[in-house]
């Protein structure tokens, strides 16, 4: 018995395409360690690789936080706002949230154009 030919209904190009839109599209998981005082609002980390929208972070704060209004500055490349989900932010200005991290701790942010919404912290 001959092994039969078929055909796809998509060609190896528009399979490609789409592969590539998929991983493009995807979030993806980074992580950094913040050294910044706790009571220090404008925090910093390095993070291996660029950040795009809809990525989500997860930072270990070496010192903790207990200061308010918190930006974090990724990679030297300006500061993102942090927010709660709950804060109302219908023109795309940041929520004033203050977050308690312990030393060592760790918080999961998801990054948005406008910011970085935390999602949890232990």
């Amino acid at each position: 018995m001959a092994l039969e030919e078929f055909q796809l209904p998509y060609t190896g190009q528009e399979i490609s395409a789409a592969l590539s839109a998929s991983i493009i599209n995807t979030p993806r998981l980074w992580a950094g360690i913040i050294n910044t005082a706790a009571a220090t609002s404008a925090k910093t980390v390095t993070i291996v690789a660029p950040l795009k929208n809809r990525d989500l972070l997860l930072l270990t704060y070496a010192n903790g936080n207990t200061a308010n209004n918190v930006t974090i500055n990724i990679n030297g490349t300006g500061a993102f706002q942090v927010r709660t989900p709950s804060a109302t932010l219908p023109t795309g200005e940041a929520g004033t949230g203050k977050h308690n991290i312990g030393v060592g701790q760790q918080a999961l942010y998801l990054i948005e154009n406008y910011g970085m919404i935390l999602l949890s912290s232990s």
